[in-house]
């Protein structure tokens, strides 16, 4: 039985033994899949991002990219999109407790894209 104990009164008196409550427990599950569920879609948004940056850098002039502000600006795209891919990508795996595919899909684009387009 899937029950947490010691969340309900047993004959409803105010005192005495605390008996189990079924079904919570599955409700937490199926509150944490969602969770995890969104996060891979987060996960997986921000790796179409970094993808888009890259390409947008890419068609870039020499000129434009040898500025510092725009230098920094993809310095910071890349760690923020690298630290959220992954981030994202171990939390959406523990709550769902298997496989995240649009996490995965996530980390292989950001690595793609990381690669391809030089964005380190």
């Amino acid at each position: 039985m899937n029950t947490v104990p010691g969340l309900s009164r047993r004959g409803g008196h105010t005192c005495g033994v605390c008996g189990p409550v079924p079904g919570i427990s599955q409700e937490i599950e199926k509150r944490h899949a969602r969770l995890g569920c969104r996060l891979g879609w987060v996960s997986l948004i921000l790796a179409v991002l970094f993808v888009l940056g890259g390409i947008f850098r890419a068609e870039m002039t020499p000129e434009v990219l040898n500025l510092e502000d725009v230098r920094m600006g993809f310095g910071i795209l890349g760690v923020v999109s690298a630290m959220g891919v992954h981030l994202l990508l171990f939390v959406a795996e523990g709550l769902r407790g298997r496989d995240a595919p649009k996490a995965v899909w996530a980390l292989l684009l950001f690595w793609i894209g990381f690669i391809v387009f030089g964005l380190w």
